[in-house]
């Protein structure tokens, strides 16, 4: 499993609250009002940590598409060290 550093986290909580993927999520778990409401079956798999931190069924946290993105996959995908890996075991180094 992967450890974010605090580097990481605040690139990602710098970039993830203007995600239209998340920022209904995000607002609706900060009490805050949003134009479409998100179902309840799809909120119950998202907390904020104590550092304000998206994450997804407790443990896996939520990386917004873009840049960042594109280099987490890079990293752990197509770099050298990585040995190109299949889908399963790229996800599974990122754990």
């Amino acid at each position: 499993m992967i450890t974010a550093s605090n580097e990481l986290k605040t690139q990602v909580q710098g970039t993830i609250k203007r995600d239209p993927e998340f920022e209904d999520i995000i607002h609706t778990l900060q009490g805050l009002p949003v134009e479409k409401p998100v179902p309840t079956s799809l909120l119950q798999h998202y907390h904020l940590d104590e550092d304000g931190t998206l994450l997804y069924d407790q443990s896996h946290m939520c990386i917004p598409k873009g840049e960042l993105r594109t280099q987490i996959l890079h990293d752990h995908h197509d770099a050298p060290i990585a040995g190109h890996q299949g889908i399963e075991r790229t996800y599974a180094t990122m754990h």
